[in-house]
């Protein structure tokens, strides 16, 4: 076998999510569970950064987008929201993504216990700054 035959098996592996390549031991074998499965995939999405960067601010509050600053573009990006959202609505992404993301779901796989962490930390460093802007500004908008 040479070595464009290993490179063609290898990049095969990679795209194909049948179970007989993860029975086999190759890449992403412990990917056989579809909870795992599913959940590593939005890991591997939130890890993207600029996955948002073009979706538009729709549903932010009239006014409340000039009163927040640019340097919090990157939280409300981190949290998933749009830009400006009110901070009950941040509060809910956060909670949504801290479940999903939590190191606990993914102990088993060292690797993804570390990235999860990562995660963990970088949300709960975006929420903290957000919710620290609206408090401080005494702009919690939407919150209960």
């Amino acid at each position: 076998m040479d070595i464009f035959d290993r490179l063609g098996n290898l990049i095969r592996t990679i795209l194909d999510d049948s179970d007989e390549h993860h029975a086999a031991g190759t890449a992403g074998a412990s990917r056989g569970d579809p909870d795992m499965r599913r959940a590593w995939e939005e890991l591997e999405e939130y890890m993207k950064e600029d996955r948002t960067a073009t979706r538009p601010a729709s549903g932010t509050p009239s006014g409340t987008s000039l009163a927040v600053p640019e340097y919090l573009r990157k939280d409300f990006r981190n949290l998933e929201v749009p830009f400006g959202a009110p901070l009950e609505e941040v509060r809910r992404a956060y909670k949504r993504l801290m479940a999903t993301f939590h190191p606990d779901r993914h102990s088993a796989d060292p690797d993804r216990f570390r990235t999860a962490t990562e995660v963990t930390k970088k949300l709960n460093q975006s929420f903290q700054r957000i919710r620290s802007h609206y408090e401080i500004n005494r702009q919690v908008p939407g919150a209960t």
